[in-house]
C-alpha cells in the first residue's frame, strides 16, 4: 500500500489559511452598532426644599381632593392636582393652606380657579403656582380643598375645625411625622394568588343593556399606552395602538389583581388597533351612572356583537412564583407624603405613581406589594402569576427593571449596550426575590373571536 505524504496537505492547508486571511483583511469591517445611552433611572426622592414637608389634609365628604402637589423652594403649594369626587360640573375652586405655627393652624386661601369644563367624578384638573411665601416658623405646612362651586350654585367651604382636628390627630404628640394613609391606599393584602385584595364591585342586578351609536376598529403599526380611554363623564371608551386581548381582559376582569388570558389566535395578541366606541344619544345618561363593572359588561356585550367573542372563566391550580423577602431583609424605601417623583422633562409627581417612564423601568411610589405582583405576573414578565408572599403591608417607593412590553429589537440592543439588569436582578436589589410555587390562578379562555371590520 502506498503511503500518504503529509507534506503536501500541510502545504495546502496552510494556503488555505494565509488565503482565508487575505479576504478577510480584505472584507469591509461590520458596520459599528449605534452608541445609544439610557435616561437615568427615575427615582423617588425625599422632598428636597428647605422647612417642613406637606400635609394633605383629608376630606372624606368634600366634592373634590388634591391627588399630587410639588412643595418647592419659593412656592409651597407650586403645582398641584386636583380630581373631582363629584358627578355634578365643577366650575369654580379654590385651594387653601394653613401654617402649623406654636399658636395652632393659621389658614390662608388662594385666588379662584376656573378649571376646564366638564370636570366631574374621576376627572382631574392641575393648578400652579400659588405664591405661597416660605415660613421659617412654621413647622408644618397643610394644603387642602378650600372652597369648590358646582355647575348647579351649590358652594362647599372647608370645615377649617375638622381639618385641625386632622392635624391633631395625625401630626401632634406622639403621632408627629406619623401622617395616617387615605383608608382607600390597603394597608395589607390578602393570601389571594395573583396579588389581588379581593373580588371588584358586583354588576348591578337586572342591568339594562345600553347601545353603542358607533364601534370603530382601525389598525395601526404604532403601540400605544395600555390604559383605557374612559372619561367619568364621558359619552365614549376607547383604546389606542393595543391587541384585541386588552378589550377582552377589560369587559371580562371580575377580580382585583392579576387575570390571565388563554385561548385567544396569535393575532389577538399581535395586531394594534385604534378602537373607540360611542354611546347612543339616548343611553348617554344611563352610560354616565354606571359603575365600571357595569360598563365592563356593556363592553363585553359589544365585543360579543362585533367580534362574535366567546368567552368562559376557569379557576386553574398551575406554577406560580411566590414573591418572598430575600436574606439580609427588604431594602425599600418607605413611602411617605411629600415623596417626589420627576419624570425626564415633566413635572413633579406627590403621591401615588405607579408608571414606566422608559421602556425598562417600573417606577412605583406609594406602592403595595399587591400592586409590586400584578405588574410583575404573566407571559410577558415572569412567566408566571406572581403571589405575594413578603409579609410586608406598607407602602414603598422604588424602582425595578420591568420592560413596559415585550422589548422591539432596537429597544432590545439599547438594554444589551447600556447593561439594563433583568427584573429578577432588580428583585435582589430591593432586597427580593422568586421563588417557586403552586397556587390558583383566575383565567379568561377564549373560545371564539373573529377579526374585526376596520374602519
Amino acid at each position: 500500500m502506498q503511503k500518504l505524504s503529509v507534506r503536501p496537505l500541510c502545504l495546502l492547508l496552510m494556503g488555505l489559511a494565509a488565503a482565508a486571511r487575505v479576504m478577510a483583511q480584505d472584507a469591509p469591517p461590520p458596520p459599528p452598532r449605534p452608541a445609544i445611552n439610557l435616561p437615568p433611572v427615575v427615582r423617588s426622592v425625599r422632598a428636597s426644599h428647605t422647612g417642613p414637608g406637606m400635609i394633605v389634609a383629608q376630606q372624606p365628604s368634600f366634592p373634590a381632593e388634591i391627588v399630587l402637589s410639588n412643595h418647592g423652594d419659593k412656592d409651597w403649594l407650586e403645582f398641584t392636582q386636583v380630581t373631582s369626587r363629584t358627578r355634578a360640573e365643577i366650575v369654580s375652586a379654590r385651594l387653601g393652606w394653613a401654617y402649623a405655627l406654636p399658636a395652632g393652624l393659621e389658614f390662608h386661601q388662594g385666588e379662584v380657579i376656573t378649571p376646564p369644563s366638564g370636570v366631574a367624578a374621576g376627572a382631574s384638573f392641575q393648578v400652579t403656582e400659588q405664591g405661597v411665601a416660605p415660613r421659617a416658623d412654621a413647622k408644618d405646612f397643610v394644603a387642602f380643598m378650600e372652597q369648590v362651586t358646582l355647575a348647579d350654585g351649590t358652594v362647599a367651604n372647608a370645615d377649617h375645625a375638622k381639618i385641625t382636628a386632622f392635624y391633631t390627630a395625625c401630626c401632634t404628640g406622639p403621632n408627629a411625622g406619623k401622617v395616617a394613609l387615605p383608608p382607600t391606599i390597603p394597608r395589607a393584602q390578602q393570601d389571594v394568588p395573583g396579588g389581588a385584595a379581593g373580588t371588584g364591585v358586583a354588576q348591578t342586578p337586572d342591568l339594562k343593556p345600553i347601545e353603542f351609536a358607533v364601534v370603530s376598529f382601525r389598525r395601526t403599526e404604532r403601540m400605544g399606552p395600555s390604559r383605557v380611554d374612559l372619561p367619568a363623564e364621558g359619552d365614549f371608551i376607547a383604546y389606542h395602538g393595543v391587541p384585541i386581548e386588552r378589550l377582552i381582559l377589560f369587559a371580562h376582569i371580575a377580580k382585583k389583581g392579576y387575570v390571565s388570558i388563554v385561548g385567544e389566535p396569535d393575532w389577538a395578541k399581535t395586531e394594534l388597533y385604534e378602537f373607540e366606541a360611542k354611546v347612543a344619544p339616548e343611553d348617554i345618561a344611563q352610560w354616565k351612572a354606571m359603575t365600571l363593572t357595569d360598563k365592563r359588561a356593556m363592553v363585553g356585550r359589544m365585543l360579543e356583537t362585533e367580534l362574535k367573542l366567546k368567552v368562559h372563566q376557569e379557576t386553574e391550580p398551575q406554577p406560580v412564583y411566590e414573591l418572598v423577602v430575600a436574606k439580609g431583609g427588604p431594602k425599600l424605601m418607605d413611602y411617605e407624603p411629600g415623596d417626589t417623583v420627576t419624570p425626564n422633562g415633566g413635572h413633579p409627581l406627590t403621591g401615588k405613581v405607579l408608571s414606566w417612564f422608559d421602556p425598562f423601568n417600573l417606577t412605583c411610589q406609594d406602592t403595595t406589594m399587591a400592586e409590586l405582583v400584578n405588574s410583575l405576573s404573566g407571559p410577558q414578565r415572569a412567566g408566571r402569576v406572581v403571589v405575594d408572599k413578603t409579609g410586608l403591608t406598607g407602602v414603598y417607593d422604588f424602582t425595578v427593571p420591568i420592560p413596559y412590553q415585550p422589548l422591539p429589537e432596537q429597544f432590545q440592543q439599547m438594554a444589551e449596550d447600556s447593561g439594563v439588569p433583568s427584573f429578577l436582578v432588580g428583585l435582589k436589589q430591593l432586597g427580593l426575590a422568586l421563588q417557586p410555587g403552586k397556587g390558583v390562578v383566575d383565567q379568561i379562555v377564549v373560545d371564539h373571536v373573529e377579526r374585526p371590520e376596520t374602519n
